[in-house]
């Protein structure tokens, strides 16, 4: 009888005197190409973090205009609405374009990375700006709703990056968890 253990398969046989085990590898020698592709499930290996942090800083140019004053000059409810779409079609041509092996989840930790910048940024600036406290620290609630806004929007830029990548062609590699 045939038991899977970790990369191991281990075969009992057992007589009335003897009990022997038997142990051979799952996978042959040739099949093992390198060690690099053991190591596949390490978070490290999916997810480009200089990327990341790249696109969050790219996105704080939406905070730097209000801070400053581009945002009143060139109108308020439009510029900030006009900068959202400019840096959403920006992640998904980078992402897109790209081969990231994962566009949805590098694009939802750009916008979490985003969202801890912008309420970095915020708790930095505002008193120095306002001589007093102001943003999401503020209210524990708004740190929530921060983070949750720029996770669902990184997630539908993900989305649309990750069509983006199907449309040119490109697959995900297969990793030894996928096989």
């Amino acid at each position: 009888m045939w038991h899977p253990l970790g990369t191991l398969r281990v075969r009992r046989e057992a007589t009335l005197r003897f009990c022997n085990v038997i142990i051979e590898p799952i996978r042959t020698f040739a099949e093992l190409r390198s060690v690099e592709v053991m190591n596949t499930n390490s978070w490290k290996n999916t997810l480009n973090v200089p990327l990341i942090i790249g696109l969050a800083v790219l996105a704080l140019v939406r905070p730097l205009f209000s801070i400053i004053g581009l945002s009143d000059t060139l109108g308020k409810p439009v510029t900030p609405i006009i900068l959202t779409g400019v840096i959403s079609v920006l992640w998904i041509l980078i992402v897109g374009l790209s081969r990231v092996r994962n566009p949805l989840l590098t694009l939802v930790f750009a916008g979490l990375a985003y969202a801890v910048l912008s309420i970095l940024l915020s708790a930095v600036l505002s008193p120095v700006l306002h001589s007093e406290l102001q943003g999401p620290l503020t209210n524990p609630f708004a740190i929530v709703y921060v983070l949750a806004t720029n996770a669902v929007w990184g997630l539908i830029t993900g989305a649309l990056a990750l069509g983006l990548q199907r449309i040119r062609g490109v697959r995900p590699t297969p990793t030894d968890i996928d096989r």
